[in-house]
C-alpha cells in the first residue's frame, strides 16, 4: 500500500489568482463531518482544511504552485485582471446555479479530495474563458 508523503507547500505562503466557487451549506456540513472524523482518527498526521476553505476550483488564472519564468505574479495579475474579469463577467452573466453530484472520495499520496460531475457547465465556462 502506498503511504502518504509530506508536501513542501503546506504552511508556506504561495501567491496565486484562482476562480473558485463554494459548496452549498448542506454540503459544507456533510464534508465538515467527514473532515472532523479524519481529524479525530489521524490528528496532526493529516492536515484538514477548515470549512471556510472548502471550494470547487473553476480555473486558475495565475496558478499558485507554478513559476512564470520568474515574472512577478502581482504584476501579471494587474496586467491581466481587467481583461480576465471582463471576459468572465460576460461568460457568467446568464449562468444559472450549477448542480454537482459528488460521487468519489479520492486519496493520492498528498491529498484527499472529492470528484463529481455536473452537466458540463464548468467545462463549458472554462472553454469559453
Amino acid at each position: 500500500m502506498k503511504t502518504t508523503q509530506k508536501v513542501d507547500w503546506l504552511g508556506r505562503p504561495y501567491e496565486g489568482y484562482v476562480v473558485n466557487t463554494t459548496f452549498s451549506p448542506k454540503n459544507i456540513e456533510i464534508i465538515s463531518y467527514c473532515i472532523n472524523r479524519i481529524d479525530k482518527e489521524y490528528g496532526s498526521a493529516v492536515f484538514c482544511m477548515p470549512p471556510s476553505s472548502l471550494h470547487i476550483t473553476l480555473l486558475d488564472w495565475i496558478a499558485p504552485l507554478v513559476h512564470y519564468d520568474g515574472r512577478n505574479k502581482q504584476e501579471l495579475f494587474r496586467k491581466l485582471s481587467p481583461s480576465y474579469c471582463a471576459a468572465l463577467k460576460q461568460i457568467l452573466k446568464d449562468q444559472k446555479k450549477i448542480s454537482v453530484t459528488f460521487d468519489t472520495i479520492n486519496a493520492s499520496s498528498t491529498t484527499i479530495y472529492l470528484t463529481g460531475h455536473d452537466n458540463g457547465e464548468f467545462q463549458t465556462i472554462r472553454k469559453k474563458f
